[in-house]
């Protein structure tokens, strides 16, 4: 017997294999996770059970029932449940095993009905170890279908050094989902990285159950609604089809989390209130729902009222005369009206029917951004995406014409995301250096390149040769000196945004609006996806796909970098590295928190790191 089907022959394992094969009530603990079996009566059928993550907290043990065991129980079916102490996936070479073996055994033939079953985590599990039972049936709430970093690029919280847990057997939730004869996948579509999930699995044999608003949450909400023992018979019967469950989720309007869901998927704040007091209506407490509305920006909702009442209006003035039972709210402050029609900065970029806005930072993936955006808009990527600068379907706030700076104030107003990337200062300039003087395509600066030859020593190889290593470190050491000199205002040539710093440009814009999302090109992938899963476009771009990409460098920058190279960068960059979350002279922090750094910039913060 190989690896993959063996487990190790203690004593333990071989009890339990004897217990479960004699159909007697077992249970074996193996590191971090345990299984226990609870033979039911004739007729049922067997249930494979596993749990979610477990929520942040202490450590928990595992005495405790497995994931449904109660009502599974009352059903009569046989209950082969598997808890976890961390939430790392299942992914313990030992259970891997233990499955096999029991696939070895025939011991999943004995049943003329098999279920896996699970959500979240334990809904990754349900479809990858349902391999061992081909022919099963496979209901999965909200899961993942794996987080092996290099198949899932929107779910990356397994990258760098986690992700040799992603080595072995069951790895894609994807290759077990395919051996089954039905997979039940309950999922949000409105919930990105679920939607993007499902949409992995294998189409011949997968029923879409999608559940509008539920959230990553969708055992709870249907719980809640008293349909999780309906949705799991019918899918155990093979009855369950996706209108049946369209029909059976209206319910989920009765609950307070639908309509506090619904909410932060409103780009017009006087819709957001409607919906707060809709879930006010059916729970007044609730705690969520009131710090909801609390955070709601008293100067956007005044936006949207009349003229007339934009001197001055109260908080319960803003609710429906049918909400007039529900708990006061505080007064709001006055606020002075919007000024229509002024000019916003330039590089500002959005679309009609895309609740986006992307401030443009030259040389931080600005070019694939905004050939993402045009695909997310109409489903293809621009002819020659390196003039997607000039493409007419997408607006740019230097752009004078009224419509687009009409465009722009509908855009903020309505509460689009305002987000921008930010990339290592240092691999910046490099990138800058390379692409825009070292090369001599359409898009290089061929009149600052002569000027740098004349002026500050630069001395580019001849066509056809490549620069050595030292040519390369002493080309950038010249163009970076020249570059400092640039922005003292000491050169008369132009201070150019390719090579000026972020954080500046970044200030510049917040002077005019209030920034979303500061995403890192490092994390461009998993970033890109959080700010597609606050618009969810219908059309949904590989973000691992780079539509265009400059010649390459003779040498990468950590080749490049000396230690005075760094010490020059660190004079010139020193706000990005203040307030960016960058390292000056080291690599950037392993965990980079978008978070922080996107509230350090809106305060201009120098404090970020």
């Amino acid at each position: 017997m190989n690896a993959v089907t063996a487990t190790a022959a203690t004593p333990e394992v071989e009890a339990f294999m004897a217990d479960v094969l004699a159909g007697r009530r077992t249970g074996l603990t193996l590191g971090n996770h345990r299984v226990e079996l609870m033979p039911g009566t004739y007729g049922g059928a067997l249930v494979v059970s596993f749990e979610p993550a477990a929520d942040e907290g202490p450590a928990i043990g595992l005495d405790r029932p497995v994931w449904g065991e109660a009502f599974l129980s009352r059903r009569g079916h046989t209950i082969l449940g598997v808890k976890r102490v961390a939430s790392d996936w299942y992914r313990n070479p030992a259970l891997h095993r233990l499955f096999r073996r029991l696939q070895a055994q025939g011991w999943f033939e004995r049943f003329e009905r098999v279920m896996f079953y699970g959500p979240s985590m334990g809904g990754y599990a349900a479809l990858a170890l349902s391999a061992v039972a081909p022919g099963c049936t496979v209901l999965a709430l909200n899961p993942q279908s794996t987080l092996a970093p290099e198949r899932v690029w929107f779910d990356q919280r397994f990258a760098g050094a986690h992700a040799a847990a992603w080595k072995g057997d069951f790895i894609d939730g994807a290759d077990g989902a395919a051996t089954a004869a039905r997979v039940y996948v309950c999922y949000d579509p409105w919930h990105l990285k679920d939607r993007l999930h499902a949409q992995r699995l294998p189409r011949h044999n997968r029923v879409d159950l999608r559940l509008p608003f539920g959230g990553h949450a969708t055992a709870q909400t249907l719980q809640s609604l008293s349909l999780l023992g309906s949705v799991f018979d019918k899918a155990l019967e093979g009855t369950l089809d996706a209108a049946t469950f369209r029909d059976m989720a209206r319910a989920r309007a009765q609950l307070p989390e639908y309509w506090l869901r619904l909410s932060r998927r409103g780009l017009h704040v006087p819709r957001q209130v409607r919906c707060l007091e809709r879930a006010l209506a059916i729970r007044p407490d609730h705690p969520a729902v009131l710090a909801a509305l609390g955070r709601l920006d008293a100067s956007a909702l005044l936006r949207h009222l009349p003229a007339k009442a934009a001197a001055g209006v109260r908080r319960d003035e803003l609710v429906e005369p049918a909400a007039a039972e529900l708990p006061p709210l505080p007064a709001l402050p006055q606020f002075a009206p919007v000024v229509r029609g002024r000019r916003w900065p330039p590089g500002m970029v959005t679309a009609e029917r895309l609740p986006l806005v992307y401030l443009n930072v030259p040389k931080a993936a600005s070019t694939t951004i905004q050939n993402h955006l045009l695909f997310m808009l109409t489903g293809r990527y621009a002819a020659d995406p390196s003039a997607i600068y000039a493409h007419p379907g997408l607006a740019r706030s230097q752009e004078a014409a009224p419509a687009v700076q009409g465009l722009f104030d509908r855009q903020v107003a309505a509460g689009a995301l305002v987000f921008t990337f930010v990339r290592d200062p240092g691999v910046r300039a490099y990138a800058c250096f390379n692409d825009k003087l070292m090369h001599s395509g359409p898009h290089s600066f061929t009149a600052i390149r002569e000027s740098l030859v004349r002026d500050w020593g630069l001395r580019p190889p001849a066509p056809g040769q490549a620069a050595t290593l030292v040519q390369q470190q002493d080309n950038f050491l010249a163009f970076l000196r020249f570059v400092e000199a640039n922005l003292a205002g000491q050169t008369s040539i132009r201070q150019d945004l390719h090579w000026a710093p972020q954080a500046p440009q970044l200030a510049r814009f917040r002077r005019h609006v209030k920034i979303g999302f500061v995403g890192r090109v490092e994390d461009f992938a998993s970033d890109m996806a959080w700010v597609m899963h606050r618009c969810v476009p219908r059309r949904l771009p590989d973000l691992q796909f780079r539509p265009w990409r400059h010649p390459a460098a003779a040498y990468p920058f950590e080749q490049v970098v000396t230690p005075e190279i760094q010490a020059c960068l660190d004079r010139i960059y020193a706000a990005d590295y203040a307030e960016l979350g960058y390292r000056p002279g080291r690599k950037p922090p392993p965990e980079f928190d978008a978070e922080r750094v996107t509230r350090a910039v809106r305060r201009g913060s120098a404090k970020a790191r």
